[in-house]
């Protein structure tokens, strides 16, 4: 084959990653997802949390301020790559856009901007990265901010995929309860104390059982006296 074909063909290539669809995948197994996914985690392509067409699951996962937390996600289609988590309290408008990125010479995805340290309502930043897949699902942890209070927050997750065409970003977010810590403690409180009631419920029912019981059999020990 001479040169010329040979350089056609390479540019037919790199031509044809620059317009394919990106194909890395991954699912996010913890928190609970916010929406419903596919075997490989599909809907994931659309910001803020892989949005089209998608299917909530009504999933709220409860935490506490300043708790560190799992998040594990199982990547189903490898790209090389990192992860990042950011957090909103009132809506997803909060959530910071997808990272810069630099494009190679063929056009497609080649880095990303890491914030390093990570500034919230980025919580973490440069997560797992990798070049070759993974054995199976990963999971790593966050910290929460200490003074989170959120009847409802969004944590959001997204991988950058490098070497492949353009969107570089896969995206899928977890919603999340971090009550008032006093609010814990009251409602801690308030269960024990409707434990402890009805246990006592129960023990005064069962001493007026025997009560009755007793006064039955000694009744029935009165009539059969001769």
């Amino acid at each position: 084959m001479s040169l010329h074909w040979i350089q056609l063909a390479v540019l037919a290539v790199a031509s044809a990653s620059i317009a394919s669809p990106s194909n890395a995948h991954f699912v996010l197994t913890a928190p609970a997802a916010t929406n419903e996914q596919s075997a490989v985690g599909d809907p994931q392509m659309d910001a803020p949390c892989g949005d089209e067409g998608a299917v909530k699951t009504g999933a709220l996962t409860p935490f506490t301020a300043g708790e560190t937390i799992d998040v594990t996600i199982d990547e189903t289609i490898l790209h090389p790559g990192h992860y990042r988590v950011a957090l909103a309290i009132e809506s997803t408008n909060e959530l910071p856009q997808d990272p810069i990125v630099t494009l190679n010479e063929y056009g497609s995805c080649d880095t990303a901007l890491i914030q390093d340290p990570p500034v919230f309502p980025i919580l973490a930043d440069g997560v797992l990265a990798h070049t070759s897949s993974f054995a199976g699902p990963q999971t790593f942890q966050v910290t929460l901010p200490e003074d989170l209070v959120c009847e409802r927050c969004t944590l959001q997750v997204i991988e950058f995929t490098a070497s492949h065409s353009l969107p570089c970003f896969h995206h899928h977010c977890a919603e999340i309860q971090v009550p008032e810590p006093g609010a814990i403690a009251a409602a801690l409180a308030a269960g024990a104390a409707l434990a402890s009631s009805a246990r006592s419920r129960s023990m005064a029912r069962g001493r007026e059982h025997l009560r009755r019981r007793q006064q039955r059999d000694d009744g029935l020990g009165d009539r059969r006296e001769p």
